[in-house]
């Protein structure tokens, strides 16, 4: 797990990415609004009576977001 229940999905993908990638998370490149709408991606997570999963390409990885968990998988 890669930030805590008060933590956004936007800081722990960050974080998440950046233990992967090796890197603080405010110096990941591409910025992560650069690859996916963090905006709408928060406002989707924030609701209680949808469930959300999303998944887009991260340099190497393909990203899940599935409810609060975030999975990172090596894209082939």
């Amino acid at each position: 797990m890669y930030g805590t229940a008060r933590d956004s999905v936007v800081v722990m993908l960050a974080r998440a990415l950046g233990t992967v990638l090796d890197t603080h998370p405010t110096k990941l490149r591409p910025a992560l609004y650069d690859v996916v709408d963090i905006d709408a991606l928060q406002r989707l997570t924030e609701r209680e009576e949808t469930s959300v999963y999303a998944t887009f390409n991260y340099e190497e990885y393909e990203v899940v977001v599935d409810g609060g968990e975030i999975r990172l998988y090596e894209s082939r």
